[in-house]
């Protein structure tokens, strides 16, 4: 990725977002500590997120989940679903790359989440990565 701005638009012990104007690409990633997530705050650190697609008319976005250890339970899935996919879909979002950790758990319950998102067939392309660098680079062609 060519020098970008970066600009930290949210930070807490769970996770920190970045925004890059030039290519109106959003970074969320995940940070270690999230064990200790409780469903409340992860619905919360999820809305103040999701309003930043609208904010920063966001084009393409990367999540980092290789240190997410919080298990997105059924109930949350469908909060997700009905809260956060219409955020999705109604934003100017083109393409979703998710960068995997490789403990098979995780990964199958990060897939599953965001299979939930997209079985719609929403109006941006979704993949799957296993680094940043693959991911940015699929983003950016």
């Amino acid at each position: 990725m060519k020098k970008s701005t970066k600009e930290l638009l949210y930070k807490s012990v769970y996770r920190e977002i970045f925004y890059y104007a030039d290519t109106k690409l959003l970074e969320l990633t995940f940070l270690e500590g999230t064990t200790d997530y409780t469903d409340d705050e992860f619905k919360k650190e999820e809305l103040i997120f999701s309003a930043f697609f609208v904010y920063k008319k966001v084009h393409i976005f990367c999540v980092n989940t290789i240190k997410l250890d919080y298990i997105i339970i059924p109930e949350i899935q469908e909060w997700l679903e009905k809260t956060v996919n219409p955020i999705f879909v109604k934003s100017e979002m083109r393409k979703f790359a998710v960068i995997v950790s490789q403990n098979v758990f995780s990964k199958v319950s990060i897939q599953h989440t965001i299979h939930k998102l997209t079985k719609n067939n929403p109006p941006f392309k979704t993949d799957y990565f296993e680094d940043r660098e693959a991911a940015l680079k699929w983003l950016l062609e």
